[in-house]
């Protein structure tokens, strides 16, 4: 058995069964990370010792009775989310010696649901736009994407079978298609904030990037306290944006109008579902917000720390300084207005499709552009991206779901059923990373 590529869901299994043991998983799951993460670069600390402490115990629980869903089974943890004891740097130097004294609530969630935290992963500074150091796993020439790079990364990289991410505009869901990972950005405050360094207050999501779906909804109950089992029996009926696939590349387009074609033949209803404005309002609008909330987050520490911001982050905040409060507060109108008119589609589906960005992943100068992601942000509906076969370039497909905010569960039930007909995620293969399994 290659435990290294076992999905959450999977290792939990194992573990639970006795087949497996935490402590094999997580020696594993390190030799892996020793092997290749030099060059991939996903992590920004690895808690060896810990890790193996937890899994021992965790072995020693195993025999007694109602185990939690997630025992044993590790994770890793983006570096702008509070572990107690571990440094939260957000890859800012003046953090790097900053040590919460207690976990962020999905860490404490997740930990009492019997998770493993292994490291915390790479993240771009302040989770926002400078590239990272990180590689993509598939092509070293490319972007994981961003912000929540390294989470992507490790979990593509089979170093880690789930990893916390965040997102504001499309931190996790970007990152997740880059690398041909399952990313989940749930509905607003589905999943609780505290102990996450925030960049913009009104379109900070916590999310979870994985190896299926199943994992995620999985790990989602775990952090919420609502288990669920993501099945369904009918095909669905799937609100087809073009105008989104109209922005996007010609091979993405054409790769995402392939898929729905074949959920179309496997039975689903895939029809066009048409917005009433451009799509460029809602990433102006988004921009607006996110940048004169970054603005405001972060304008004591830039007053103090001015040399140690990334340079994009920096001219970031410094134009969202210029903001005024009318444009902002004009966006917040148009924000609601957006909000009501994308829940009123989605809700004529069971969920929309689209590409899950409008490109595949880019040269590693930049981290992606977020244009198809924000707009989910913005209005608080759960997305997700799930993977669909590698092009031609040997780089990962994918499509985005949309669902209905609050109705998360049913958004993961139809992403299950298309995940079923959809060619089967493979894995990139790392230098050394076979060798070691």
């Amino acid at each position: 058995m290659d435990l290294a590529s076992l999905t959450a869901a999977q290792a939990a299994h194992e573990i639970r069964s006795g087949r497996v043991s935490s402590t094999e998983l997580v020696e594993v799951l390190l030799k892996g990370i020793e092997a290749t993460d030099g060059a991939l670069k996903a992590w920004a600390l690895v808690d060896s010792d810990a890790a193996m402490a937890a899994a021992r115990a965790a072995d020693s629980a195993r025999a007694r009775e109602n185990n939690p869903p997630l025992l044993g089974v590790p994770f890793g943890v983006k570096d702008v989310i509070d572990v107690r004891d571990l440094p939260t740097s957000a890859a800012f130097t003046p953090f790097r010696d900053r040590l919460p004294s207690a976990d962020s609530a999905v860490v404490d969630r997740l930990r009492e649901a019997g998770a493993i935290v292994l490291g915390k992963t790479v993240t771009t500074q302040f989770a926002h736009a400078d590239p990272p150091p990180t590689r993509n796993p598939w092509r070293a020439d490319r972007t994981p994407g961003g912000s929540s790079s390294g989470s992507a990364a490790a979990v593509a990289a089979l170093q880690v079978p789930f990893a916390l991410g965040t997102q504001t505009g499309g931190s996790v869901v970007r990152p997740a298609y880059f690398c041909g990972a399952v990313g989940f950005k749930p509905s607003r405050d589905m999943i609780c904030r505290r102990g996450v360094i925030p960049l913009s207050w009104s379109l900070d999501h916590v999310g979870i990037i994985a190896r299926s779906v199943t994992d995620i909804a999985l790990i989602l109950g775990a952090a919420t306290r609502r288990p669920s089992a993501p099945t369904r029996q009918d095909p669905p009926r799937l609100g087809f944006l073009s105008i989104a696939v109209k922005s996007a590349d010609a091979c993405v387009g054409e790769a995402v109008q392939a898929m729905g074609d074949q959920l179309r033949a496997a039975g689903a209803s895939v029809q066009e579902a048409e917005l009433q404005w451009p799509w460029e309002l809602a990433t102006a609008t988004h921009h607006v917000i996110m940048q004169a909330e970054a603005a405001e987050a972060h304008r004591d520490l830039l007053a103090q720390h001015p040399d140690s911001y990334a340079p994009i982050l920096r001219a970031y905040l410094e134009v969202g300084m210029a903001i005024g409060a009318a444009d902002y507060v004009r966006a917040r109108r148009v924000q609601a207005m957006l909000r009501r008119d994308l829940t009123e589609l989605a809700g004529s589906f069971d969920a929309l499709l689209l590409p899950s960005s409008s490109t595949q992943a880019p040269d590693a100068s930049s981290t992606g552009d977020s244009a198809l992601q924000a707009p989910f942000s913005l209005t608080g509906l759960p997305s997700m991206t799930i993977p669909s076969g590698l092009s031609d370039e040997g780089l990962p497909h994918g499509i985005q779901l949309v669902g209905l905010t609050g109705h998360d569960e049913a958004l993961l039930a139809v992403a299950a059923w298309c995940e079923s007909v959809l060619p089967a995620p493979s894995w990139p293969s790392l230098p050394g990373n076979r060798a070691m399994r």
